[in-house]
């Protein structure tokens, strides 16, 4: 639509008033301001680690032969 308006002008075939101009104006502008936000949208989430029983369990037993093992090097 701009670019046959635009083509029009240069033909000399309109001549654009203020009350013309203005709609476009606005219609960029929106224009502008969607793309904006859609684009903020967009952004990549970080993924949140899930931590499953086995994780636990595998953190507990590790955590549990550390604690012996330090036991033992006191005792000893």
């Amino acid at each position: 639509m701009i670019d046959s308006l635009r083509e029009q002008m240069d033909k000399g075939e309109l001549k654009p008033t203020f009350s013309d101009l203005l709609p476009v104006s606005v219609a960029l502008e929106k224009a502008e301001r969607q793309a904006t936000r859609a684009s903020e949208g967009q952004e990549p989430q970080p993924e949140r680690r899930v931590v499953t029983q086995q994780d636990y369990d595998d953190t507990l037993a590790a955590a549990k032969a550390r604690m012996a093992e330090l036991k033992k090097k006191e005792g000893a």
